[in-house]
């Protein structure tokens, strides 16, 4: 074999993203909450750093500004010409800085009132952030070795599982929503991959598919229990135990064993295990107030909803005494550099949601007029191509993101949906829909209810047309029981 040592020259393509671009996307994509508690971590580590807290009747004073960007750089030749330098250098002063030289200091605002910060106080005693079960599954996923549409899917179902583990978006929502092919076989197979997760039973959609994910990921074969489970779900709800003996051949005793099994060992709400129970308390990142003058909605950002941060104005005398030496120049540099980031990241973090805020509810005016039959199909495609960003621009903005409206609390991403046309050419999304075969069952007669093809019937006349399995799957999904358990003699 002969080995040769060839120099080629080859033109290739690669995006590469600046640390600063990756902190924005960072930032970005935080909940209010968990971005106070990154700002508290940002001001430990950056001295430059603080919050301007102007006294009561105060206005904020000329030092209490931003500072100019061209003092940051001026003089960057101590600091070397590349960017990755810059933080080599960082790196490299943070470690040899003492955190004690700073406190006594004149002109800090983290320590004046005593010994001890009452913010820095207030965060030691607050529990700290728990895992969210979508941040717990994307961290497993992401080792997964997947080609890039599987890894895309899996991301947008990952994105729409609810907190208690289960998915209840159909794939026609995931793919109009994510712009992803709509090829159920594909969306299922990325599925499959999800539900390999750990907690077992997570992504299921129905109680039924989460017990049969479980009892898959059991060390030994259940053979009663996933028989029992894929074939007599409705008679094991009902405590038809004699009937589900009769029909599969095993003895009553082993059926009982089958139930305690499934009682003890098997949970109804696997994503519980991860995140904890869902929170009652929200704090909503955008407001949404209806304008009688205009007849339209406006979506703000609360302008406290985040502390007011600025440069230290000692650090930046400091850095304009001619007496300070070279290396301690650097540092502070430096730091400026790295807090200018956070402000700006913030405030472009507050603009992007409040622009894509106020895209869908100019969209969805209908449902803030009228309640949710007016929801209308909205893809994040169609907001990203209205504001000229990147879909995922706007997938990151509405994460763990709340709205407050004139109707209630959301979830900025329950927005987003799939929907379908009805006969006279209109829009109707899939939780109108679902509300309409609502709406048919609270008004039907009780001592003679609708059955699932007869609520086709019926909302074939209001103009939507669907299967009978669609009726079926969204009458589960709101635990609306089939037509004989409803009936009332």
């Amino acid at each position: 074999m002969h080995l040769d040592t060839l120099q080629q020259l080859r033109i290739e393509q690669k995006l590469r993203l600046a640390p600063r671009m990756i902190q924005s996307m960072e930032i970005l994509q935080l909940p209010l909450m968990a971005l106070e508690e990154r700002l508290e971590q940002e001001m430990e580590k950056n001295p430059v750093l603080e919050v301007h807290e102007p006294e009561e009747g105060m206005e904020p004073s000329a030092d209490a500004e931003l500072v100019d960007p061209a003092e940051i750089s001026r003089d960057t030749s101590d600091a070397g010409d590349s960017s990755a330098d810059e933080f080599s250098e960082l790196d490299l002063s943070e470690n040899s800085f003492d955190a004690d030289d700073y406190l006594d200091r004149p002109g800090s605002s983290r320590f004046r009132h005593g010994d001890e910060d009452p913010k820095l106080q207030a965060l030691a005693n607050t529990a700290a952030r728990e895992t969210s079960l979508n941040d717990y599954l994307v961290s497993q996923f992401d080792l997964l070795d997947l080609d890039e549409e599987t890894q895309q899917m899996g991301e947008a179902i990952i994105n729409y599982i609810d907190a208690d583990g289960y998915l209840r978006a159909s794939f026609e929502t995931l793919s109009q929503v994510s712009g992803l092919p709509a090829s159920p076989e594909r969306w299922e197979r990325a599925l499959e991959k999800v539900q390999s997760l750990d907690p077992p039973g997570v992504g299921a959609r129905t109680p039924q598919e989460c017990f049969l994910l479980q009892l898959q990921a059991q060390p030994e074969e259940r053979f009663v229990e996933k028989e029992v489970i894929s074939h007599y779900f409705d008679e094991l709800q009902n405590q038809q135990y004699q009937k589900i003996a009769h029909q599969t051949g095993f003895t009553l005793d082993q059926i009982r064993s089958a139930v305690d099994f499934i009682r003890l060992r098997l949970v109804l709400y696997p994503g519980l295990a991860v995140g904890g129970s869902p929170t009652a308390y929200v704090v909503p990142d955008v407001i949404v107030e209806y304008d009688e003058q205009t007849d339209s909605y406006k979506a703000t950002v609360p302008e406290n909803s985040l502390p007011k941060l600025h440069i230290s104005s000692y650090y930046r005398r400091m850095l304009q005494d001619s007496g300070t030496d070279s290396q301690t120049r650097r540092y502070i540099r430096n730091n400026m550099q790295s807090a200018q980031w956070i402000i700006d990241a913030i405030e472009q973090r507050r603009e992007t949601l409040r622009r894509v805020s106020q895209a869908i509810v100019d969209a969805q005016k209908g449902f803030l007029d009228n309640g949710p039959r007016f929801m209308k199909p909205l893809p994040m495609s169609q907001v990203a191509d209205q504001l000229g960003i990147h879909v995922a621009t706007v997938s990151r903005a509405v994460a763990e993101k709340y709205m407050l409206t004139p109707r209630g609390i959301f979830a900025l991403r329950s927005f987003f949906m799939g929907g379908k046309e009805t006969d006279d050419g209109r829009s109707v999304s899939y939780d109108a829909i679902r509300e309409k075969i609502k709406e048919i069952i609270d008004a039907e007669d009780r001592t003679c209810p609708l059955n699932d093809d007869e609520i086709v019937v019926k909302l074939k006349e209001a103009g939507v047309t669907v299967a009978r399995r669609t009726v079926a799957k969204y009458r589960k999904i709101m635990a609306i029981p089939s037509s004989h358990k409803r009936r009332e003699k």
